[in-house]
């Protein structure tokens, strides 16, 4: 049966009644599910209306930024009034005229398209339709709650739960070069290790820069052969390409140094080298927490 409904006829036939992203050409869902909460905070709250936004804060458990942007968007929008309660000194919204209309009209459009599903669906095909947007919903929210941690991740405002050092490799167990090692010996510590760049160090352990195989090929076929075990890696190191970052460093410096490389150099204050960062850890830390949400 649900196969029928969303790949037969009568999936096809719902469509024909009515576009079902018309439902909600009135209010966004989500500001029309605010409302309807708003609405039924004001009955509770009385005579006055008034909804004060810590009331909002405990009812929809957000922080009190998030209850002043939702606040000011729909204040914005015309759907509510925010005012400040003079008497007490906090602050409160009411629903606008414009707001009970527009949630109305909603309803009604709605309430509509529920009556017109009820007229061509009997209980077997209600219930199976039911049962198969559910699951589709659980997609959807999966998919946005790994999509927004993505996107907080790139936006740098992970804060607190976005932990720089909980996904260092510390220094003892990365494979790492002596800026005074000669060439030939970087070339042997690239081909045991199977890396394509590896951090470079001076003797008191301070970052320097990285060497890529492609800098080794550069002065192979710049000089040869000859002095491998001559000149020394500081003469081929890159500086400038994979600049380190600090262990405090935010979500938004690790993403834009990662988009990059596959890995960043981790440095304290004093810019000794502690570890590294490497993109596969937090493309794996993303993917926990969003499957932890």
């Amino acid at each position: 049966m649900q196969e029928k409904i969303f790949g037969g006829e009568l999936f096809e036939s719902i469509l024909e009644i009515s576009d079902v992203s018309s439902v909600f050409n009135i209010l966004p869902k989500t500001e029309y599910m605010i409302l309807g909460k708003l609405i039924g905070m004001a009955e509770e709250s009385g005579a006055d209306g008034k909804i004060y936004l810590e009331n909002l804060k405990k009812e929809f458990d957000v922080p009190m930024t998030v209850v002043s942007e939702m606040v000011r968007n729909m204040s914005d929008d015309g759907l509510v009034i925010w005012e400040l309660d003079t008497a007490n000194k906090k602050t409160y919204v009411e629903l606008s005229a414009n707001g009970k209309e527009q949630y109305r009209l909603q309803n009604e459009g709605i309430n509509d398209f529920t009556k017109k599903i009820d007229k061509v669906l009997d209980d077997n095909e209600k219930n199976a339709l039911k049962v198969s947007l559910k699951k589709v919903a659980d997609l959807f929210n999966e998919e946005r709650d790994k999509s927004e941690m993505f996107y907080q991740f790139f936006r740098g405002d992970l804060g607190k739960d976005f932990n720089v050092a909980g996904l260092l490799k510390p220094k003892n167990s990365v494979t790492f070069i002596l800026k005074d090692d000669n060439i030939g010996n970087a070339i042997k510590i690239f081909k045991e290790s199977g890396f394509s760049t590896i951090p470079v160090i001076d003797s008191e352990g301070m970052y320097v820069g990285t060497v890529s195989e492609g800098e080794l090929l550069m002065y192979i076929c710049d000089k040869g052969m000859d002095d491998l075990n001559i000149d020394i890696v500081n003469t081929i190191v890159n500086v400038k390409r994979n600049p380190a970052v600090n262990n405090f460093a935010d979500s938004k410096e690790v993403v834009q140094g990662l988009l990059s490389q596959n890995f960043l150099s981790l440095v304290d204050d004093d810019g000794f080298f502690i570890g590294i960062i490497t993109r596969k850890d937090v493309i794996k830390l993303l993917r926990q927490k969003a499957e932890k949400k």
